[in-house]
C-alpha cells in the first residue's frame, strides 16, 4: 500500500516539513527549485517550466507538459498521485503569491477528496484540511485559531 504523496508546488516558500523517508515526493515546476533548495530529492517532476528552467540532468522521473493546457501543474501532480493509488496528500508551497494559483490548489485538494484521498495544505502559518466522510484530531496549537469551512453542504 503506497505512503504518503507530498506535492511540492509553486506558490511562495514555506518550510517542507516534516518529511518522511517513505514519503512519495512530486516536485511541480518551480516546485523543483523548492525541493533543491531544501536537499530533497523527489522521485517526479512534473511541469510545463514557464516558472524555472526545465532540469538538465535528473535520477528524478520528468514530465513535461505544453505551457497551453487545461491544468495546472499542481492539478497534473494530483492526478498522479491518485492515478498511482495514494489517498494521503500533502502539498506544500501551494498558498500565497497569486490568488488565482492559490485558489486552483484549494479546488486541486477538493478534486482529490472527491476521488478519495486526504488531502493537508500546508503553509508557514496555515493548514488546511480536506476531507470527506472521515475525522481527525487537530493538536491544539498555541496562538492559533481554528474555522471549520465547509466544501459540501455540512460540516462537523
Amino acid at each position: 500500500m503506497p505512503q504518503r504523496c507530498v506535492i511540492i508546488s509553486g506558490g511562495i516558500f514555506s518550510p517542507i516539513e516534516p518529511i518522511q523517508k517513505e514519503d512519495f515526493i512530486i516536485a511541480c515546476d518551480k516546485g523543483y527549485q523548492y525541493a533543491v533548495e531544501s536537499n530533497i530529492v523527489p522521485h517526479v517532476i512534473i511541469g510545463d517550466f514557464d516558472s524555472t528552467r526545465k532540469p538538465e540532468h535528473t535520477s528524478s522521473e520528468l514530465s513535461v507538459f505544453p505551457k497551453e493546457k487545461d491544468d495546472t501543474d499542481t492539478m497534473l501532480a494530483m492526478r498522479y498521485a491518485l492515478e498511482h493509488g495514494y489517498r494521503e496528500i500533502s502539498i506544500f508551497c501551494a498558498l500565497g503569491g497569486r490568488f488565482d494559483h492559490s485558489y486552483a490548489n484549494i479546488q486541486t485538494a477538493a478534486f482529490g477528496v472527491k476521488r478519495g484521498a486526504v488531502v493537508t495544505i500546508y503553509d508557514r502559518n496555515t493548514t488546511l484540511y480536506f476531507m470527506q466522510n472521515c475525522s481527525i484530531k487537530i493538536p491544539r496549537c498555541k496562538d492559533r485559531s481554528l474555522s471549520l469551512f465547509s466544501l459540501s453542504d455540512r460540516c462537523q
